[in-house]
């Protein structure tokens, strides 16, 4: 599922203040909801950036106490980007 329909859907079910975003090797993204929502706002390239990265797959996602979301991020067909715990 991609990451901006996981997003919307969480922000309807929970009460989301905070939102992780992990690539199979890094954190693509780290901060409160408006500052996602506000990114690339100014900026082209962080648009841009944004943009691609709501194009990803959710590979998976756990929430903390209803308010804070951690969504790892890749290609699910790809089996070299296994994301262990």
């Amino acid at each position: 599922m991609k990451l901006r329909n996981v997003i919307s859907g969480m922000r309807r079910y929970y009460k989301l203040e905070e939102l992780t975003i992990i690539d199979t090797n890094r954190v693509l993204f780290s901060g409160t909801l408006d500052q996602w929502d506000r990114s690339g706002a100014s900026d082209i390239g962080m648009h841009t950036l944004k943009r691609e990265t709501e194009e990803r797959d959710v590979l998976r996602r756990f929430v903390h106490n209803n308010r804070k979301a951690f969504l790892f991020v890749g290609n699910p067909f790809d089996t070299s980007e296994e994301v262990s715990l």
